[in-house]
């Protein structure tokens, strides 16, 4: 598609696969890592299940922003594909690979953005380095506290 912009990044914990699952499906203290939100929930139940809805809401002077995500495949401790969009600007997919390797786990997290808007697309398409950098660096942004958060479930 037009504009698209696709990066795949490797991160590294000492957790255990079930302690990251545990850690992505551990919603309400995602706030404690992810300084800028207020509050998260996975309904209906809690559980990352196919179907289910994230909601995350941004603190207030932060660069986030509330977001909801549809929770597309959840094989727990294996992978889990979500997607969200922010309405008349981007559509996005981020899937999370989870395997267990000697020290740890390895998650390769695949995230793919789609521009909605004509001038957007047109943009990503001219610079697409520019705009892959700036997903790469939201990714670790989001996926190394998770990690932490992992390796402090894993600890007790």
């Amino acid at each position: 598609m037009f504009g698209r912009i696709t990066v795949t990044r490797v991160f590294s914990t000492s957790a255990t696969p079930s302690a990251v699952w545990d850690a992505l499906e551990a919603a309400p203290r995602w706030p404690e890592v992810l300084t800028d939100l207020v509050s998260a929930r996975i309904e209906p139940d809690g559980m990352l299940a196919e179907g289910a809805t994230i909601h995350t809401v941004a603190k207030p002077g932060t660069r986030a922003i509330d977001m909801r995500y549809r929770v597309i495949v959840a094989e727990p401790r294996l992978r889990l594909v979500i997607e969200s969009t922010i309405p008349g600007q981007f559509r996005a997919q981020t899937e999370y690979m989870i395997d267990r390797f000697a020290t740890g786990t390895r998650i390769a997290v695949t995230s793919q953005i789609e521009p909605l808007r004509w001038l957007i697309k047109i943009a990503a398409a001219l610079m697409p380095g520019s705009y892959a950098k700036q997903l790469e660096a939201a990714l670790e942004l989001r996926v190394r506290p998770m990690l932490a958060l992992a390796e402090r479930i894993q600890q007790g």
